[in-house]
């Protein structure tokens, strides 16, 4: 018998690959149990049902991409200017990458943006909290000048959310309407900007 982790796991990657390939509200438990040769029944034993299933996948997207944000912050060498850019730029293509490859899992992180709530706050929390070490790095170093760290990370969470929500909008349009290149470059001037501000 399969280690128990194992087996949820497995539950995991057939329902990241359904819900890939024919999006969350048209994936059904009985499918995914099919595709994991086993019973529905059995799926209870690791998750209380499908919103269960998407909560753990999104948790699991948000961690994946706060551990490449985190190593972007915490980089020796690399001045905390242009850390905010390539903070913001990462998400960006980390985000635009996720799309192309799977873009209707994406009805999925819509769901979960009405479902549990307190999935999304977290995400906005790390997230805040990681840009509110870059400023705390700007103002150690003389980079930046900012009085309230808390208050100004928010600020900045707000003015780049185009390109952190990307995932959410894109949920309903062709990835081929959003150029990379172009939001890339669009990006690196709003954050320009606001580094003129910090200073």
């Amino acid at each position: 018998m399969k280690p128990f982790e194992d087996v949820k796991r497995q539950i995991l990657e057939s329902a990241e690959k359904r819900f890939s390939d024919f999006g969350f509200n048209k994936t059904t438990l009985a499918e995914i149990a099919h595709d994991c040769k086993m019973s529905q029944a059995n799926i209870y034993r690791y998750f209380k049902n499908k919103l269960d299933i998407a909560a753990f996948l999104t948790e699991w997207y948000f961690e994946h991409s706060h551990n490449r944000l985190r190593a972007i912050v915490r980089e020796s060498g690399p001045g905390a200017s242009q850390k905010l850019e390539r903070f913001v730029v990462d998400y960006l293509r980390f985000n635009h990458t996720e799309v192309a490859k799977r873009s209707r899992i994406f009805d999925m992180v819509e769901y979960i943006c009405r479902e549990r709530r307190d999935i999304i706050e977290k995400n906005i929390a790390t997230e805040r909290a990681l840009i509110a070490e870059i400023l705390s790095e700007g103002n150690r170093n003389g980079e930046f000048n900012v009085k309230d760290v808390v208050a100004t990370s928010g600020y900045i969470q707000s003015a780049t959310l185009a390109f952190n929500a990307l995932p959410f909008f894109l949920t309903f349009t062709r990835i081929g309407d959003y150029p990379l290149a172009e939001m890339e470059e669009s990006a690196r001037g709003v954050v320009r900007t606001l580094i003129k501000g910090l200073k």
